[in-house]
């Protein structure tokens, strides 16, 4: 999901990239802690992928159900949290999922709902979530409200070049804008080289932008009460800088 990203391919690079380039992400960490402290378990976690947020709440004690697509991000998450009993690893579609348990909470952590690139889409995921939960159950949501920034269209430009497993990794990446959808797709292309060959990763991501009102309307269509919102990760009042913006509704 999301233009034609290969979650399995670029599961090699994901760690290791986002800790490079945004390694302030991680300040969700504690934010979703409290989340789970606040409203209880067992949680579902949907788009969990290598489990940079997972790990981290499972090694808190917490009973947690991690969704994810890509069979190989579960893999390294598989690796990194074995003989973990109190994290069960789920490779589903976050759309269309059917489990034997009811939630007392979950959440969407890093903009990982906006690769469902329609309204039809998210709303079905929303609404596969909300069969989920038990009545009373809160939602969180990571959501970036402002995707489509910048020209229409910008032509592959180098991001960086860096030391990887012995090779060196040199990323370039180029993007467009559909305003009319109020989608942003990216193209990324990996060069991995070193002394004896070289290696082309290509991968394609797209997300949608979802304004506020949007939101809250979305989640009211999918059977949630819209309960609070604010930016950041200390409940900083939203302006129209905002990088992020947190969603919590209530299961009704």
């Amino acid at each position: 999901m999301g233009g034609q990203m290969s979650w399995d391919a670029y599961s090699r690079y994901y760690d290791w990239e986002l800790e490079m380039l945004f390694p302030q992400q991680n300040q969700d960490i504690e934010f979703w802690q409290q989340f789970a402290q606040n409203y209880g378990e067992p949680i579902l976690e949907i788009g969990c992928g290598s489990g940079r947020v997972t790990l981290p709440l499972v090694q808190s004690g917490f009973q947690i159900t991690a969704l994810d697509f890509s069979e190989k991000m579960l893999a390294i998450l598989r690796q990194k949290a074995k003989n973990s009993s109190n994290l069960e690893l789920v490779q589903a579609d976050m759309r269309n999922f059917n489990l034997e348990k009811r939630f007392a909470s979950a959440f969407i952590s890093y903009f990982s709902l906006q690769q469902l690139l329609s309204v039809s889409d998210m709303l079905a995921c929303l609404q596969t979530i909300h069969k989920h939960l038990k009545n009373g159950a809160k939602l969180g949501l990571d959501i970036m409200p402002c995707v489509c920034e910048g020209p229409d269209k910008m032509e592959f430009s180098p991001v960086y070049s860096a030391p990887f497993q012995g090779k060196t990794v040199t990323m370039y990446s180029s993007y467009r804008i559909d305003r009319l959808h109020q989608l942003k797709h990216w193209h990324d292309k990996y060069y991995e080289v070193s002394e004896t060959d070289e290696t082309v990763l290509e991968n394609k991501v797209s997300l949608k932008e979802c304004p506020p009102d949007f939101m809250q309307l979305l989640l009211e269509k999918a059977g949630f009460k819209f309960l609070e919102k604010f930016s950041g990760f200390q409940g900083e009042t939203i302006t129209e800088d905002s990088q992020n913006i947190l969603y919590i509704a209530q299961k009704v």
